[in-house]
């Protein structure tokens, strides 16, 4: 990110609304794009103050931990596997382990493009919001203007479950530097993000088990149907502000995020004659993120910090 414009790609997905995942997988590929000349192993680790997808989230709060382990190749391939933690009052373990891989490159001098997939392995027992999505296969474009800092990018995502959904996201970002020179440098970068897709996977969540404080109870799932969850809709708007500091060999990153989802679904339960509308509320959530790079010289595979 030195001394150059930051691209977050495609940030559904491992969108920045995904919580923790979204917003290290969005680091990496602004890394990645932007440092395509060496290719470099990356250790870094987050956390996240709440896991929330597209506006919802669980009624139980849902910290985690993440420790992500990259590869970045300077043709623009990457592969990463990350490991979060759930570290509430009521979940401590291992929630999620995510394996991921993707490529991005340039279309010209001011497009770029990328592809990835991802695959899910959710604990069973996980109150997060997607836990019952397996995997994702997506792509993203994005436009920066030589004449200025600003980056407009959008996406388009493939969600794997039980049932199959589809999100697109549309963001629009402007970038603050402020350093010495290409070796240090703070950035700041508020950013406008909408997201838009299906939700069949949140009738596979609530068909799971009814929440209860501590987690979900061993009584059999609820019977209920989601109505709209098959609707291409618009979910939520999210605003943040990504400050970093970054030098040749670390980084830090603070993220506040401020979500406004829209369109509720109803609930209606087996006989039909109760309909209950989602209720949905803005939420503010953070992550902070802090980085390590290994970078490799030349032919040899020789790493440094």
């Amino acid at each position: 990110m030195l001394l150059n414009k930051v691209s977050f790609s495609q940030t559904d997905s491992l969108s920045v609304s995904q919580g923790e995942l979204d917003s290290l997988i969005a680091f990496i590929k602004a890394d990645s794009a932007n440092h395509a000349k060496k290719s470099h192993l990356k250790f870094q680790v987050g956390y996240l103050s709440n896991e929330v997808y597209n506006g919802r989230k669980d009624s139980v709060l849902l910290p985690y931990i993440t420790p992500l382990l990259s590869y970045h190749h300077k043709s623009g391939l990457y592969a990463n596997a990350s490991l979060s933690y759930a570290n509430s009052a009521e979940e401590k373990r291992i929630d999620l382990f995510t394996l991921a891989a993707g490529y991005d490159f340039k279309l010209s001098r001011t497009f770029k493009m990328g592809f990835d997939a991802s695959k899910y392995f959710y604990n069973s027992n996980s109150i997060a919001i997607q836990s019952a999505t397996k995997g994702m296969i997506g792509s993203y474009v994005s436009w920066e203007p030589d004449t200025a800092n600003l980056s407009i990018s959008t996406g388009l995502n493939i969600l794997f479950s039980n049932r199959t959904d589809v999100s697109t996201n549309i963001s629009i970002s402007y970038s603050f530097y402020f350093g010495t020179g290409a070796k240090q440098q703070w950035s700041v970068m508020p950013t406008i993000t909408s997201y838009q897709g299906t939700q069949q996977y949140y009738q596979e969540y609530r068909e799971k088990a009814p929440p209860q404080i501590g987690g979900r109870s061993n009584t059999p799932p609820q019977n209920i149907k989601i109505q709209g969850s098959n609707k291409f809709v618009l979910l939520d708007y999210e605003l943040s502000l990504p400050v970093s500091y970054d030098t040749k060999k670390w980084g830090v990153a603070f993220t506040p995020i401020y979500a406004i989802p829209k369109n509720p679904v109803s609930q209606v339960n087996a006989n039909g004659n109760t309909k209950i509308l989602e209720k949905l509320n803005n939420v503010f959530y953070f992550d902070v993120t802090a980085y390590f790079k290994f970078l490799q010289k030349n032919k040899a595979p020789q790493f440094f910090l």
